[in-house]
């Protein structure tokens, strides 16, 4: 489809070195191709929306706060979420001992939103600890006015290599200047890869086929999800976009095409039909492809 002759992009195929079509990795996995080497099988070990208790993440003390009183920064605008402020021994909250012994790679997804942040120095962490917390490691950090803005909402997919242990712990700690710096976090789910490291898709996966970009601020909310999800995303001009939801072992479950006109795009999609699991929405131009990854449970 939309693929193939003078006038149209090339087709996917098994060897043109591009991560494409349904592949789960470069030319290979998804059901057209031969499959990865190594590829991993993922499983989910942990979601939360906050919205009836912390569930394996414990509070840091007065600076983490769990509430519905800050539903404005909820997914969709209801329920709890929790939320980091200042840069104390109690700016974080991190989850409970896991052992995670089976597992090559783990994957955090999360969405947020920050406020009233002022200076380039107020951010925000993940971190991982193999110790039990007696020490923990930076994984990634998100920079006031490089990473993110004040009042704008963010998903974020993370990848942590292994090797883990027995007593992991996974931690989010805001690094802010006072009590009025906040950033709002809410729909963490933790997955982990076992039986090897396959090829992973992390944020928005550039399996482009040019530089053209015309699709942009693409989101998935809620995520984790029980039933129906939100797609949102950006079009810089109007053109043909397909949509597919593959499931991790590539295999195709949905797939629609549209002509989308230029402007902000919401369209709700139905999951309630999906068994719990991780799944992929790919979202496809004439030249750019951009890959979300989501969570469905029961």
């Amino acid at each position: 489809v939309d693929c193939g002759g003078p006038d149209c992009p090339a087709c996917p195929t098994c060897d043109d070195g591009i991560l494409n079509g349904n592949e789960t990795g470069v030319d290979c996995g998804g059901p057209d191709c031969a499959p990865c080497s190594g590829e991993c099988t993922t499983q989910l070990i942990n979601s939360n929306d906050f919205n009836s208790s912390y569930g394996i993440w414990n509070d840091g003390g007065s600076d983490c706060t769990r509430s519905s009183a800050y539903a404005d920064y909820a997914v969709g605008g209801t329920g709890a979420v929790v939320r980091l402020r200042d840069n104390s021994s109690s700016s974080n909250m991190t989850t409970d001992d896991l052992n995670l012994i089976a597992y090559q790679e783990l994957t955090v997804d999360f969405t947020y939103v920050a406020s009233s942040m002022d200076n380039p120095n107020e951010d925000f962490f993940l971190e991982i600890s193999t110790d039990g917390g007696a020490s923990f490691a930076q994984v990634e950090e998100w920079n006031l006015d490089d990473e993110f803005v004040n009042e704008v909402r963010y998903f974020e997919t993370v990848t942590i290599p292994g090797p883990f242990s027995a007593n992991t712990q996974i931690r989010f700690r805001c690094d802010a200047s006072s009590n009025t710096d906040y950033v709002y976090i809410d729909d963490v789910s933790i997955s982990g890869c076992v039986q090897g490291v396959g090829s992973r898709l992390s944020k928005e996966v550039p399996a482009v086929l040019s530089t053209k970009e015309i699709i942009r601020t693409v989101g998935l909310y809620p995520n984790p999800t029980r039933g129906q999800i939100t797609l949102s995303f950006v079009m810089q001009e109007a053109a043909q976009v397909q949509l597919r939801i593959t499931d991790i072992s590539g295999k195709l479950i949905r797939q629609e095409a549209m002509q989308i006109d230029e402007g902000t795009q919401q369209r709700e999609l139905n999951a309630d039909h999906l068994s719990a699991g991780v799944y992929f929405m790919h979202i496809q131009s004439k030249d750019q492809i951009i890959t979300k990854r989501f969570v469905v449970i029961q």
